[in-house]
């Protein structure tokens, strides 16, 4: 939520190939340089180096687990962007 409210809030929707990094990978202050007054250009690179570094990122595909769980994220978020996202990778 202070992310959002920063404007620094990863656009899941303009990150695609970072989604499953992002949500499911290691949280780390660079996650929130992709965009806003202080984004980095290489930023995207260094996200999936940390995911696959620490070995829960592999692939950018989610898994069936993970998208159970974002199912229920969705549903809960009440987010029309983000079920549209969620609806997207389950097709």
């Amino acid at each position: 939520m202070f992310a959002r409210e920063a404007h620094v809030e990863p656009d899941l929707s303009q990150q695609l190939t970072l989604a499953r990094a992002l949500l499911f990978g290691p949280l780390t202050s660079v996650s929130f340089r992709l965009s806003g007054p202080d984004s980095l250009p290489d930023v995207a690179a260094q996200i999936t180096a940390e995911a696959r570094a620490i070995g829960t990122v592999i692939s950018p595909r989610f898994s069936t687990d993970e998208l159970t769980k974002l199912q229920i994220l969705a549903s809960a978020r009440n987010d029309p962007q983000f079920t549209d996202l969620v609806s997207d990778e389950r097709a």
